[in-house]
């Protein structure tokens, strides 16, 4: 594979930054003076009623206030939807032609990830591409060491295309992006884990960051949900109720399609508001929670 050299002049650094942990070690890191700074850190916000309240607190309580102590610009922004900005929340409830969340379907298999792409990747490459208005952008991702088997998925060097992995290796050309951009992985040039993220950040005077997930994420695991339905009863019938409303647009818009029975969020294709109480048994079982392993990464 041909990779272009880089620029002869200085790009843009951005961080694409989703305040959980990883993403609070690199603020901890640049404020240490231990990496290259970027020039912000870049935050696709899905929505404050969408994000976990978990992760909105931590972000206005020690995020913001960290990151002004220690002249590190931040920045915040939106998905744009017919000229104004709207949540991922909104959009589900509203957006009757759509089915943006990655569904299970009750025969096996899942929905692709349109949230990931349509409420933080576009947005992040919007906010460089119309704001910035730069040539060119170094990208930094927060892939900790033990998440560095996903940095196969990311093109090499620089484009001003999307690329997608095939299975065999090879690269296939996408979207164009409108500028150049090169994607760097601070974190797992230093060799830190997701533990030692947690180190640096609480050895930084910071709490442990929450994980960076909306509340509802099919992603979350089953113990999450579990938590939630014994814990945040109101969240939880939320969820049935966004569950039944996304199942009866996808039966509605798949009619005349080869279609699944059910979409649901839980993995095990169980409806949410048949989720028995057995399910404490998983509390002695670790959980695979795929939003603790990054999954939603920008």
């Amino acid at each position: 594979m041909k990779l272009l050299p880089p620029p002869s002049f200085k790009p843009y650094r951005l961080f694409s930054a989703g305040w959980g942990t990883q993403s609070t070690a690199v603020l901890v890191l640049q404020a240490q003076g231990k990496i290259k700074p970027y020039d912000a850190f870049v935050w696709a916000n899905v929505g404050d009623d969408s994000e976990h309240p978990e992760t909105i607190d931590y972000y206005n309580n020690h995020i913001v206030p960290f990151a002004a102590r220690h002249g590190i610009q931040l920045i915040e922004r939106q998905r744009i939807y017919k000229g104004e900005p709207i949540t991922l929340y909104r959009f589900v409830n509203d957006v009757q032609h759509s089915m943006p969340l990655p569904m299970y379907f009750s025969e096996g298999g899942k929905g692709n990830r349109k949230c990931t792409i349509d409420f933080k990747v576009e947005v992040v490459n919007r906010y460089f591409k119309k704001e910035v208005a730069m040539s060119h952008v170094e990208m930094g991702i927060g892939f900790s060491r033990d998440e560095a088997y996903r940095i196969h998925k990311k093109y090499p060097g620089w484009h001003d295309h999307n690329y997608t992995r095939q299975p065999n290796g090879t690269w296939k050309r996408g979207k164009k992006l409108g500028f150049w951009r090169l994607h760097e992985f601070p974190l797992t040039e230093l060799q830190l884990t997701k533990a030692q993220c947690i180190k640096l950040v609480v050895d930084a005077g910071l709490p442990e960051p929450p994980p960076s997930l909306c509340w509802w994420c099919p992603f979350q695991g089953r113990s999450r949900m579990l938590d939630k339905k014994k814990n945040r009863p109101e969240m939880f019938s939320e969820m049935i109720r966004l569950e039944d409303v996304l199942n009866d647009r996808y039966q509605l818009l798949n009619h005349n399609a080869k279609k699944s029975k059910r979409i649901g969020f839980h993995p095990d294709r169980i409806p949410l508001r048949e989720m028995p109480d057995q399910m404490e048994l998983w509390q002695n079982f670790k959980d695979v929670d795929e939003c603790d392993i990054g999954i939603c990464d920008v």
